[in-house]
């Protein structure tokens, strides 16, 4: 995609992540989550206190301009395994998926993971969610294993914990 910005951000940065959440979210996961577990989700991992405590804690997030308009962002951190980090976040309008900022965004992670010494980057994805499943098998992801994991107030995160060596 011409014209297409990868930028490291920091707290800075919040309001647009929560921009981008809130147009990328309800249609992601409208068919497979309930409105009441979206909500509980979204102020979880997506109100700014979250994301600070998320920022300080190491994950770098990454923002996709397109001719300066924010379309997508992503996150990443390393995890207890040495050299193993996590995506923890990747979204894409939907309006510009397909386009190519996914895989941007996704290799431009890889790139910093690798430059960090690491060697394999691991990622949860909702099981239901067989857009993004497909996308990380193009991109050269593996289902490892299977899991639910339970995020507080009766809900779960029913994913599939995918691979790949880098």
């Amino acid at each position: 995609m011409e014209n297409l910005r990868i930028e490291k951000v920091g707290l800075e940065a919040i309001p647009i992540i929560q921009q981008l959440t809130m147009q990328v979210w309800p249609q992601t996961y409208a068919a497979v989550l309930t409105q009441e577990q979206i909500s509980y989700m979204l102020n979880l991992m997506y109100s700014k206190d979250a994301l600070a405590r998320q920022m300080v804690s190491g994950h770098q997030f990454i923002i996709a301009f397109y001719k300066n308009e924010p379309l997508g962002f992503a996150s990443y951190s390393p995890i207890e395994k040495e050299k193993e980090f996590k995506l923890h976040k990747l979204y894409v309008i939907t309006t510009n998926q397909k386009a190519g900022a996914g895989k941007t965004l996704l290799w431009q992670i890889m790139d910093d993971v690798k430059s960090l010494g690491g060697n394999h980057l691991i990622l949860q994805v909702n099981r239901q969610n067989e857009n993004a499943i497909g996308f990380y098998e193009r991109m050269g992801f593996h289902k490892q294993i299977e899991a639910d994991f339970d995020i507080g107030n009766g809900f779960y995160m029913n994913d599939y914990v995918m691979g790949i060596d880098l």
